[in-house]
């Protein structure tokens, strides 16, 4: 059973003065920390293991997208951003990949924070004839709806109150499988619940990140942009967290529009780094491609390296002062 952690409110009972006089706050442990030890003993921590055996690659299966990676898919592990403007086709994308990989005996987890789950099921069946339900029933496939308002408020409130009267207690979210897949749909929605607060928003944004590391899946969280970005997300930090920054565009040529996505950052493989045209169908995204795309791209000297420093990495932002959250 994997469980996902979401965070709730409880008032914390009062206390006799006497009882309180003299005593030190003791936080909250988190799943890592387990039980918080005396302080009087001291336990050394285990080296952490290295393994060197290679992580496994799994297909985006997304129409030719793999075609696009030299490594034919991406590693387990990694987290990717979906960036894009309205009506590019994120969360197309996202569910599109999710779907094909249940099709394939994979298990996929969709985490909404806007659009409804019932909603989410017809569009999908209605627009690609993908029957979400079929395979909800068979267990490989799990639709959730968050709402982001009540965990911007927890992060706030247990931030703010330093007076021991509010607690952050974690309200367990049972899912039946682990997951190969796992999407997150929007940052943008988690962001506006914030209301402005940035340093909220990082701290929590850091967590997830490094929660989703924990699942051993290729994960998709998905941004909303202007059309034509220079940022790829509302804070500008996402796109250091992510392992992966793949952009769609809606580009405006003369009196009409054409989309391209660009796989503008990618830490485990190299790949095409120019735009490539695509559209959406009635099967979803269907990206436009030649043959040996990968070939021509490598001749041309249009291939990106992966781990560009540019983007930065994760160790170069703060540790979140929070335990306890997804």
């Amino acid at each position: 059973m994997f469980k996902l952690g979401l965070p709730k409110l409880f008032k914390k009972k009062p206390k006799s003065a006497a009882k309180e006089k003299g005593k030190k706050a003791v936080p909250l442990p988190s799943k890592k920390q387990g039980m918080a030890k005396p302080e009087s003993v001291s336990v050394p921590a285990a080296p952490p293991s290295i393994s060197l055996k290679e992580k496994e690659f799994l297909p985006v299966r997304v129409s030719k997208f793999d075609s696009l990676i030299e490594k034919g898919g991406i590693e387990r592990g990694n987290t990717l951003l979906v960036a894009g403007g309205c009506g590019t086709g994120k969360s197309t994308f996202a569910m599109q990949s999710i779907y094909h990989g249940v099709e394939k005996g994979e298990k996929g987890v969709y985490l909404s924070f806007e659009e409804p789950v019932e909603k989410l099921r017809r569009h999908m069946k209605v627009n690609y004839g993908w029957d979400l339900y079929k395979y909800e029933k068979q267990g490989n496939l799990a639709l959730l709806m968050l709402d982001p308002f009540k965990i911007a408020r927890s992060v706030e409130a247990s931030v703010m109150e330093k007076n021991g009267e509010l607690m952050v207690d974690v309200e367990q979210l049972d899912i039946p499988f682990v997951p190969d897949r796992v999407v997150v749909d929007s940052l943008s929605a988690l962001s506006i619940a914030f209301m402005g607060n940035v340093e909220n928003y990082r701290y929590y944004i850091r967590h997830l990140f490094e929660k989703l590391d924990e699942f051993n899946s290729v994960n998709f969280v998905i941004s909303e942009t202007e059309m034509d970005p220079g940022v790829y997300s509302r804070s500008g930090i996402e796109e250091f967290l992510s392992d992966g920054v793949i952009v769609l565009y809606n580009l405006r040529e003369g009196k009409k529009r054409e989309r391209a996505l660009e796989v503008l950052k990618l830490r485990c493989s190299d790949h095409v780094k120019k735009l490539v045209p695509y559209s959406i169908t009635k099967y979803g995204i269907t990206i436009k491609t030649t043959k040996g795309i990968m070939l021509e791209a490598l001749s041309q000297n249009l291939v990106k390296s992966s781990g560009s420093k540019h983007h930065g990495s994760r160790s170069e932002l703060p540790k979140p002062p929070l335990e306890g959250f997804p």
